[in-house]
């Protein structure tokens, strides 16, 4: 069969993304390599073939039997106008769905325009769900699918988690060759940048986050050879990867020795928890050796009831002492931080004060969202105060802060003002990054982030609906679209 699978267009409320940041297609392009011997398979990236004249045009060229696209909360209506326009062009083309959202909240996808939802992983679902639909079996017998009957969405059995990660296919990195040709991914000053990963699942349990529940609170590791091998074969030099904890694999250390040793001068971005860093100095070293330039930390508050309150298992003390650890290591750490709706001016300034006590050149704040699926979303559903999940991302809240919105918006946006000020230093700092494709555009990269945050605001008196503009053009959500209440 003839498959197309689409990666959604930005939201149109999305601050970073696109101007700090826009990786590859990685789960698509990892998807369609478990489908590329039975089937004829494309990708499109709507974030950067932004428009319906660029989707129809694919769409009349491939003429798919089947179309998939993937979703998270936050463009989940722009993910339902894709499917829309696809059964409009011919309604007799299959539509898949799957990714965080669906797989947390698949009620989110009981729509006309919609066939099946994957829930969860999808290397063995999505086979199994295309081989029924080209043989006409019932779909009844295909775990970790909801597909729409008479009643509404019927849900098969949850599919169980992979046990071994070690047969998965290789990403299909050439079907998003035309993208990558011109160096189009990015994360701030890498350019061009891809990513792997080394791990399933995490050992926490955060309120906040929804990914422990997709893996069904499992934790899975891929071999380090196995690794290795796909990190010889990624031609960039800037590799992220995205496990949730890649300090916490059972073979972390026996990783990076082997990433050492094959010598693939890589740059690699990684997360790591704090207590696993404060733990253990020695491995954090044997990654930096390996090539970790940035390490990304969960720090998420300065405060021990909010940690306790998350379920962070960690504590400011633990913080400290992992921050200690990066800094005599000379790591550079990327430290998240949580903003909570009922801060108050006080805690802004705490925080701010912190960052700049322990020197953390580049901190990253985002805002608590209580994401549909998360046991947060469960407790404080019924104070959510916005019509849509159109602003379900790292920069809203959904929720009525302590301050009122615009006042909290303001302090947020100074949180980035007083921690990425414009000076000469940060420009000639700019130029002299390692992986700097471009300096300019990791500049006006981070303006634009800065620029976009003064319209949070205004986002929600747009009450995170769009309006449909001319044909041909950019692909929104629209009223008659955004069925995705929250």
């Amino acid at each position: 069969m003839k498959v197309l699978l689409v990666e959604p267009p930005v939201s149109p409320f999305d601050v970073p993304t696109g101007n700090a940041m826009l990786p590859p297609a990685h789960h698509l392009e990892r998807l369609a390599g478990t489908i590329l011997q039975n089937h004829d398979v494309e990708i499109i990236d709507m974030r950067i073939d932004r428009t319906e004249k660029d989707l129809t045009e694919r769409i009349n060229s491939l003429q798919p039997d089947v179309v998939g696209t993937s979703s998270v909360a936050a463009n989940s209506g722009l993910t339902k106008h894709i499917l829309s326009i696809t059964k409009r062009l011919n309604p007799e083309i299959k539509t898949v769905v799957g990714g965080h959202h669906p797989s947390l909240y698949p009620q989110d996808f009981d729509d006309k325009y919609v066939d099946y939802v994957v829930i969860g992983e999808g290397e063995i679902t999505f086979p199994e769900l295309l081989r029924s639909i080209e043989t006409n079996d019932s779909i009844d017998s295909v775990l970790g699918v909801a597909y729409k009957d008479s009643d509404g969405l019927k849900y098969n059995g949850l599919r169980p988690v992979m046990k071994n990660l070690d047969n998965l296919a290789m990403p299909a990195w050439h079907l998003t060759q035309k993208y990558r040709a011109k160096n189009l991914y990015f994360r701030l000053a890498w350019r061009p940048i891809d990513l792997t990963f080394s791990s399933r699942g995490c050992n926490n349990a955060c309120d906040f986050c929804g990914n422990w529940k997709m893996w069904q609170k499992t934790y899975r590791f891929r071999k380090p050879h196995d690794v290795v091998r796909e990190l010889s074969l990624i031609p960039a030099k800037h590799v992220i990867i995205v496990d949730d904890n890649t300090l916490d694999s059972r073979d972390s250390f026996k990783l990076a020795e082997l990433i050492e040793s094959a010598g693939l001068n890589k740059s690699l971005q990684i997360y790591g928890r704090a207590k696993k860093v404060a733990d253990d100095p020695k491995l954090v070293e044997k990654w930096k050796k390996a090539g970790m330039e940035t390490l990304l930390i969960g720090l998420e508050s300065i405060d021990k009831d909010r940690l306790k309150q998350m379920r962070k298992n960690t504590t400011p003390e633990i913080n400290d002492k992992a921050i200690k650890v990066c800094k005599d290591l000379g790591v550079q750490i990327s430290s998240y931080f949580i903003v909570n709706p009922n801060f108050t001016k006080g805690d802004f300034d705490r925080l701010s004060n912190y960052i700049f006590e322990k020197k953390l050149n580049h901190p990253v704040f985002t805002i608590l969202v209580p994401f549909p699926g998360t046991d947060l979303y469960s407790k404080v559903k019924n104070e959510i105060t916005v019509k849509s999940f159109n602003l379900f991302d790292y920069f809203h809240s959904v929720l009525e802060p302590k301050l009122g919105l615009e006042k909290f918006y303001q302090e947020f946006g100074k949180l980035y003002s007083r921690h990425y000020p414009f000076s000469i230093k940060n420009f000639a700092l700019s130029l002299t990054s390692p992986g700097v494709a471009n300096p300019f555009k990791n500049i006006r990269g981070v303006y634009r982030v800065k620029k976009g945050l003064k319209n949070l605001y205004k986002h929600h008196q747009e009450q995170g609906v769009m309006t449909t503009g001319p044909a041909g053009g950019l692909i929104t959500p629209f009223k008659g679209m955004v069925t995705d209440t929250a």
